[in-house]
């Protein structure tokens, strides 16, 4: 696949990112966004990976991205991220996805799980101990998409690399293996994950910037307005360096969220699915027959 790498906007262009987006308060607007580019990834995430049909209606239009625990990584965990090193934003992204792997595996597990049992089971020498462990049992329970699970093994294998690597870790040296990894996740989703974290880097800026005192007005803002900060970054090119170099970051913790999201979504539908006495074979063949019953679209 061939990976265009989103470029940042040129000052004169900055007013098109003058949205209604916050970072630590989504509107329900910018869930719609992020909800319907994912919802068509992720239905083509399912082509030839019949197993993982269970938890995949296709005519389904949940707003996952509004669950609780992705509002609560993009109020907490992204501007985190955002102010982290860039290898500390790998390590601290790349952490929360294996908390969400590992909640997902605690949903299914059975009620009477006592918590001593359940500390051997996740601790770091046991079966579930190690992120690529918790991967590939994933992958052969078919609890997420092959195409999702590769994307996470390639940010995996992204946090491995800063791990190890003594020289200064820069993720601009990087950008084409994560566009890469976030185009695993599904068609035109890097590009996706590049213009919602320019326009939540514009705003965070312009939110900012408008909330600045004036130092000779006491009381009164520099700004009158956010076409007067537009301005003035147009007419200043230099204060936009510092947004540059953290372009990186915010797109790290878009897709990052974006990864979180859809396993938080599989992780409620199989939830919903499996009953006390259940096996994973027995919900498969319960909702592969109700599957058949739905009527087809024409």
């Amino acid at each position: 696949m061939l990976i265009t790498e989103p470029q940042t906007p040129s000052l004169a262009r900055c007013g098109q990112y003058n949205s209604h987006y916050r970072v630590c308060a989504h509107t329900a607007s910018s869930n719609r966004r992020l909800s319907a580019m994912l919802r068509t990834a992720d239905k083509r995430l399912y082509v030839g990976h019949q197993g993982a049909r269970f938890v995949e209606d296709r005519n389904d239009d949940s707003q996952f991205m509004g669950h609780p625990d992705v509002q609560l990584y993009l109020r907490e965990l992204l501007p985190a991220i955002i102010e982290e090193s860039d290898r500390g934003a790998v390590l601290l992204a790349a952490s929360q996805i294996d908390e969400q792997l590992k909640q997902l595996f605690e949903t299914i597990l059975p009620d009477e799980t006592s918590n001593r049992r359940k500390k051997e089971i996740f601790n770091l020498t046991g079966p579930f101990g190690s992120f690529s462990a918790k991967l590939d049992v994933a992958y052969v329970c078919r609890l997420l998409p092959a195409t999702l699970i590769k994307a996470i093994h390639r940010f995996r294998m992204l946090r491995n690399d800063v791990a190890h690597e003594a020289l200064r870790f820069r993720l601009k040296d990087h950008k084409a293996q994560i566009y890469e990894i976030f185009s695993l996740v599904g068609p035109g989703v890097d590009l996706g994950v590049n213009r919602m974290a320019l326009e939540l880097m514009m705003e965070s800026i312009l939110g900012h910037l408008t909330s600045i005192e004036s130092p000779t007005e006491e009381g009164k803002p520099m700004f009158d307005s956010r076409q007067a900060v537009l301005d003035y970054l147009s007419e200043n090119p230099g204060s936009l360096k510092n947004a540059e170099d953290h372009q990186q970051r915010w797109e790290l913790g878009v897709g990052g969220g974006i990864i979180c999201g859809l396993i938080v979504y599989h992780r409620d539908r199989l939830s919903a699915a499996i009953g006390p006495d259940d096996t994973l074979v027995s919900v498969f063949r319960r909702m592969e027959k109700s599957n058949e019953s739905k009527p087809r679209p024409r």
